[in-house]
């Protein structure tokens, strides 16, 4: 659980500030669940560049609550939540002092998405949050209020979420619940399984300790994991939090399990079930299909179902064979794909959202999500949000299955002039009908 905040401040001296507004968004990692947002009764001056910096002056404050009014429902909204905040240290320190103040100790674990934000997204001007959400495309109506900027805050939480491969943030929330252990097995499940959707994603089960026991994904979170338990009561014992992330499809939810396990290998282990078996391996001159269960790294492109692979060879059999490994990876790229440039479109997490894989010279950028057709159409913007995707044979194969599969889903990359060929595209639906 996080608490996503931004605190406005009076200014002055350091250790005499008071805080003059406050905004949380209590968040479960997929949705807001709680929400403070309040204008804070100081009795005291505020600095003039705060007050023209914000808009907030002495007299919005008259009516306002003072912040001992508001201590019981900051300490309730942000029980159990890791703080999180840009220049966090900031807000902690001000919660701190009023609390202090108060004569309460004040404690919680904080993170910062400042450094997050320069961890997982390098290269932007600057990580203020104003330039942050310039260069992201993230919408502030109330810059400079604490509303507004725990609203940009979150959201760009929600992208640092999905772009933390290592899954450093979801090992550094507490699991929410510990006292689950204290109750008999059946209230135990029902607990758990109350915090899950029944909707497309992903799944991890963690131990007491935060350590991660099982991962996988579903189209139905809810019922699988409700499987799982009934099955495998050894597990069943030892899981005391479940973490869920939808994604509204099955091919994000297989792509982000197995990039995870890439940059993860030994705490996110995704069973043999994910993987493909059957691979079209480019070697001493020629192709071959070969069943394993690890992607070789002759491997140009590897399927879940043998037929797949070998209709792909029977179409490699009509062209001159390539020269390099490259090479026949670029030779079935340009045979199954629709086109050098390309969007999939898929359905998002929720009913005003829209989830895409962005292809751009035969290359996969990475997924992400949009909800307003301007946040796609300013490209540039969009691509610096987008969770990266390793190009290689696993990926390739999932991208080409699911394209067969839905060929409707194939749309244009904003800014290319490249259309989509007509022959290539008709080269997905033959095979589909050779499938």
């Amino acid at each position: 659980m996080y608490a996503v905040l931004d605190i406005e401040s009076s200014g002055g001296k350091r250790g005499q500030e008071k805080i003059i507004e406050i905004a949380i968004f209590r968040f479960n990692g997929r949705e807001v669940v709680d929400q403070l947002i309040s204008l804070v009764n100081t009795d005291g001056a505020i600095h003039p560049y705060v007050q023209k910096l914000t808009g907030i002056t002495p007299n919005m404050l008259r009516r306002a609550p003072k912040f001992h009014e508001l201590a019981k429902r900051i300490i309730q909204i942000t029980d159990g939540a890791v703080l999180v905040g840009h220049n966090v240290a900031f807000d902690y320190r001000m919660l701190e002092q009023e609390f202090a103040s108060l004569g309460y100790e004040y404690r919680r674990e904080t993170l910062d998405t400042i450094k997050l934000t320069q961890k997982l997204i390098p290269g932007l001007k600057s990580y203020g949050l104003e330039n942050i959400s310039r260069e992201l495309n993230i919408y502030n109506p109330q810059r400079h209020r604490a509303a507004g900027d725990a609203r940009v805050t979150l959201e760009l939480f929600k992208i640092l979420l999905e772009k933390d491969q290592q899954k450093d943030i979801l090992s550094s929330a507490k699991p929410l619940n510990l006292d689950i252990t204290r109750h008999h097995d059946a209230g135990k499940l029902a607990r758990l399984l109350d915090l899950v959707q029944p909707e497309a994603g992903v799944f991890y089960l963690r131990d007491a300790n935060g350590k991660i026991l099982k991962t996988g994904f579903a189209k139905n979170l809810f019922s699988e994991l409700n499987n799982i338990f009934l099955l495998d009561f050894a597990l069943k014992d030892q899981v005391v939090d479940i973490q869920t992330e939808l994604t509204g499809n099955d091919l994000i939810s297989k792509l982000k399990l197995y990039t995870q396990s890439l940059a993860n290998p030994v705490e996110l282990q995704v069973d043999a079930l994910y993987m493909s078996s059957w691979q079209v391996v480019w070697k001493n001159g020629k192709f071959i299909l070969k069943d394993s269960d690890n992607l070789l790294p002759e491997s140009v492109v590897a399927f879940e179902k043998r037929h797949k692979a070998n209709v792909l060879l029977r179409k490699l059999m009509k062209f001159p064979k390539p020269d390099t490994h490259k090479a026949a990876v670029y030779l079935v790229k340009k045979i199954m794909y629709p086109g050098e440039n390309f969007l999939l479109k898929l359905p998002g997490r929720s009913l005003d959202e829209t989830a895409v894989i962005a292809i751009e010279n035969y290359t996969a950028l990475g997924y992400g999500y949009y909800r307003l057709h301007h946040e796609l159409q300013r490209f540039e913007a969009f691509r610096k949000t987008l969770t990266p995707l390793p190009d290689d044979a696993f990926v390739i194969g999932q991208l080409i299955t699911w394209m067969h599969k839905y060929p409707k889903s194939v749309a244009p990359l904003p800014g290319s002039d490249q259309t989509l060929a007509a022959g290539e595209t008709q080269s997905l639906e033959q095979l589909t009908t050779e499938d």
